[in-house]
């Protein structure tokens, strides 16, 4: 931060800077053709254009004009923000940062000054580069060209070749359909042979068909006529047959009739007969229980029963 009389010094020298600056901006006109003295006047005012703080330099009139008049907004923009702060704060700090951005534009346009310079380097070395592959393409455009000559030449000798075999295949292709149109007519005669034989063969069959019908539409007629006789035969005696059959059934019925009473009379006198013999054995039981007729029990004396009686005593 500047003293009062730095501070007052530094203002107005920046104040003659601002004011000398507005009239360099008025003075300079749109185009330079049109008036001859703003060229002199423009110099003579550029050469006392003072810049503080190591950003004090005098510019050449050598300078394009856009980039002066760029230069001198800049500076009269910088010096009345400068002027401002020193009137109110007695500082110029405004004027260092200002000098701070134009430094780093400055190192980001060297930068990008850098880079250009680079990438024409390496444009450069690109450019020798495909001059090297443009030369090693040429070299092997040359080869494929004599290695085309040199398959054009083959071609030729292949299309030579393929025509001699062209021709010798012709040849024994004519040959060859010479022989089978030779043994095409030996096998037409003899099918034309066969055909004549095949057709006589067809005519004995003929023949031998037509007389085989009239044969058997001869027998035709007596056969319908056996067959009707047959056929009224087969009828009556199938009604022969039937009564026949009734009578025959009668007979079985009746004999199945009798057979059955027969049968019925047969279980009827086992049924009695089992019945009889069971009522014997039951009365012979009885019989034999109670002591009837030949199974009854004989009395003894009475001596007998007396000795029995004494002998009970002791």
């Amino acid at each position: 931060m500047l003293q009062g009389p730095d501070a007052i010094r530094a203002a107005t020298i920046l104040e003659d800077c601002v004011d000398q600056l507005c009239v360099l901006g008025r003075i300079m006109p749109t185009s330079f053709d049109s008036r001859v003295d703003a060229v002199e006047n423009l110099k003579r005012y550029m050469d006392r254009l003072i810049v503080l703080n190591d950003f004090i330099y005098t510019t050449n009139f050598q300078v394009k004009i856009p980039k002066v008049l760029q230069s001198k907004t800049f500076c009269e923009d910088v010096m009345g923000d400068t002027l401002s702060e020193l009137i109110q704060n007695c500082s110029f700090q405004c004027l260092i940062e200002s000098v701070e951005r134009e430094k780093f534009k400055k190192a980001k346009l060297q930068e990008t000054i850098q880079k250009e310079e680079n990438g024409r380097k390496r444009v450069r070395e690109l450019q020798r580069k495909l001059q090297d592959i443009k030369k090693e393409k040429e070299q092997d455009l040359q080869d494929r060209k004599g290695m085309i000559a040199h398959i054009k030449d083959q071609l030729q000798e292949a299309k030579a070749r393929t025509n001699m075999e062209g021709k010798y295949i012709k040849k024994s292709a004519e040959v060859s359909i010479a022989q089978t149109q030779k043994r095409c007519t030996i096998s037409e005669k003899q099918a034309q042979d066969e055909i004549e034989k095949l057709r006589q063969q067809v005519d004995d069959e003929e023949r031998s068909h037509s007389e085989i019908e009239s044969y058997l539409r001869t027998h035709h007629d007596e056969l319908e006529k056996k067959e009707k006789f047959w056929q009224e035969k087969m009828e009556k005696d199938l009604q022969e047959l039937t009564k026949l059959y009734k009578e025959y059934e009668q007979v079985v019925v009746e004999d199945r009739i009798e057979k059955e009473k027969a049968r019925r009379k047969a279980d009827q006198e086992g049924i009695e007969l089992k019945a009889s013999i069971r009522i014997q054995a039951w009365w012979r039981g009885v019989m034999v229980r109670k002591g009837f007729g030949p199974y009854s029990k004989k009395k003894k004396g009475k001596k007998g029963k007396k000795g029995k009686k004494g002998k009970k005593k002791k």
